[in-house]
């Protein structure tokens, strides 16, 4: 449905000037939707991320929250009617900006998020992209990019240090956040209590149980007895992992 708005609306566009062209300098080849930027900063060809607290500059590279790119001079903008709303393109073919930090882009490289505000780099290792360069640069600047946002498999495959990369990444971009960070934190702390408690009763019992078969084995007529205490140590394990649970949803509710 909305392809064939956009094919509607250039048609139209046409028709009221069949012999004015696409002007060369156009950010957005495609139709783009407007958004509430909540970042006073960004630039057109900024490539923008969608977070908790709004539209803002992606800051970490390979983000997997990339919405699209700001470009202020779209061809065709579906107005959202949102006060303060800005273009951002997330198809076709925008002018993009864009920093070297992984060295000089040839086209066809894919791009990415880097950490300069905004700025795009090229992507050096498997991970979220924005698209596709259309053109080289061996210099900050811009270049135009076949947007295509997507989990890129490069030649450097997924491996234990990109895994720990993106979780290092992930985890300092919540601290920015202080409600959030508290929230991770009261879940790991959730996470240990839950730990400790299961594993004190699992070894204990896996401890109580060789030796309890061995003494019924070795004295049958004080099985009663010997059953007694396993029940008793049952119910201490169950005790202590009823007090775990508590503990745990006690960190998570203050």
């Amino acid at each position: 449905m909305m392809k064939i708005i956009q094919i509607c609306l250039i048609s139209l566009i046409y028709l009221i000037n069949p012999i004015s062209p696409i002007p060369v300098h156009a950010e957005g080849l495609d139709a783009a939707g407007t958004f509430a930027i909540n970042d006073p900063g960004a630039t057109s060809g900024d490539i923008i991320v969608s977070t908790q607290n709004g539209f803002k500059r992606a800051t970490i590279p390979y983000d997997n929250n990339i919405f699209g790119v700001l470009a202020d001079n779209s061809v065709v903008v579906l107005q959202s009617g949102e006060a303060g709303a800005r273009p951002v393109a997330r198809t076709g073919v925008a002018t993009v900006n864009v920093v070297m930090a992984n060295g000089a882009i040839a086209a066809g490289d894919y791009l990415t998020s880097s950490q300069t505000p905004g700025k795009a780099q090229k992507a050096t290792q498997s991970g979220y992209v924005l698209g596709i360069a259309l053109a080289s640069a061996d210099k900050d600047g811009q270049v135009p990019v076949a947007l295509r946002i997507e989990y890129a498999e490069l030649t450097t495959a997924r491996n234990a240090n990109r895994l720990l990369e993106y979780l290092g990444a992930s985890f300092f971009s919540n601290v920015k956040n202080p409600e959030q960070f508290g929230m991770i934190v009261r879940y790991i702390l959730a996470a240990v209590v839950l730990l400790i408690s299961f594993g004190f009763g699992f070894i204990t019992f896996s401890r109580s149980l060789p030796k309890a078969v061995e003494a019924i084995g070795r004295n049958p007529l004080a099985r009663h007895t010997i059953y007694l205490s396993m029940a008793l140590n049952v119910g201490m394990i169950a005790v202590v992992g009823i007090i775990g649970i508590a503990g745990a949803l006690l960190i998570l509710r203050f």
